[in-house]
């Protein structure tokens, strides 16, 4: 299971000496009193208690009228909504009317989290920022088309990152219809205290746990060769904090599967990101000139 944290690959028993999980752990302890859904993520359970968009009716609904919904500009919106300086959960809609149904929709980079939808069908979703958002647009037919986005924003420049002519829908025929300018939004979700937010923001598997229970504890007594780890840019981030948590979490394998210390081979990531000369500055007192 690639792009995921190590905690996940970790039992609760082993992450609780470090301390440094206790909020995730007891929200994944919540979770799974209610018996709710299993995601493996924070952030969908996050969105199922307090998306009101998601609540009595999709806003995402082609039927939905947003005829009282604040006219923004995308890229932007969160500013015009009032919640630029927190993190918030918005929708946006636009009604668009084409020739044909086959489309794919371009979104650029989007900071953090987009589900698009269209016709009220989801088509696509991601939190990983760096992704330039492209979904086919499945749903879309000739006429009326509604598009509805839901946006999570942590930050004042979040959002839609990319310039403007990014954001466009592309027919079949590759005609270029443009999606920035006039879109209808409404806040689902603000951020500003006392509203509980969610203890990460992927929409990865990311929650503390899920992995080690799903995937390992399973099958476990069994006898093994060793182990091979390649991973750690989930973490890099963290990377102090990874200093105890592998060590913790080898141990943890090795405890569950009765094997004794078994190797455990740690491969590192070939060029994970661009080398960067950092030149330290040494400052100290003020010295006289040397005399020639």
């Amino acid at each position: 299971m690639g792009g995921v944290p190590a905690e996940t690959f970790t039992s609760i028993d082993a992450l609780r000496p470090l301390k440094d999980f206790d909020e995730r752990i007891a929200f994944f302890e919540r979770q799974r009193q209610k018996g709710g859904r299993e995601y493996g993520n924070y952030i969908m359970h996050w969105y199922d208690d307090y998306d009101i968009g998601s609540k009595n009716g999709s806003w995402a609904d082609p039927a939905f009228d947003d005829s009282a919904w604040k006219t923004v500009p995308i890229p932007g919106g969160f500013k015009e909504l009032g919640v630029a300086d927190v993190p918030s959960l918005c929708w946006f809609r636009k009604e668009i009317t084409l020739p044909q149904g086959a489309a794919r929709i371009y979104l650029g980079n989007v900071d953090k989290m987009d589900t698009v939808y269209v016709n009220g069908q989801q088509v696509g979703s991601s939190s990983w920022v760096e992704n330039p958002r492209v979904y086919f647009a499945r749903g879309l037919k000739p006429g009326r088309n509604v598009l509805a986005i839901r946006l999570f924003n942590l930050k004042p420049d979040g959002g839609f990152i990319s310039p403007a002519d990014t954001l466009r829908l592309v027919l079949g025929d590759g005609t270029a219809i443009p999606l920035a300018g006039e879109w209808k939004g409404k806040v689902a979700v603000d951020g500003h205290p006392p509203q509980p937010l969610p203890p990460g923001y992927e929409s990865v598997v990311s929650m503390v746990s899920v992995l080690y229970n799903g995937m390992l504890a399973p099958i476990a007594p069994l006898a093994i060769t060793g182990a091979i780890w390649y991973q750690g840019e989930s973490n890099a981030e963290r990377a102090f904090q990874y200093r105890k948590l592998l060590p913790a979490m080898i141990a943890d394998w090795r405890r569950l599967f009765g094997q004794g210390d078994f190797p455990f081979y740690v491969v590192s990531l070939p060029a994970y990101m661009h080398r960067k000369e950092r030149r330290a500055t040494i400052r100290g007192p003020k010295c006289a000139k040397p005399r020639v």
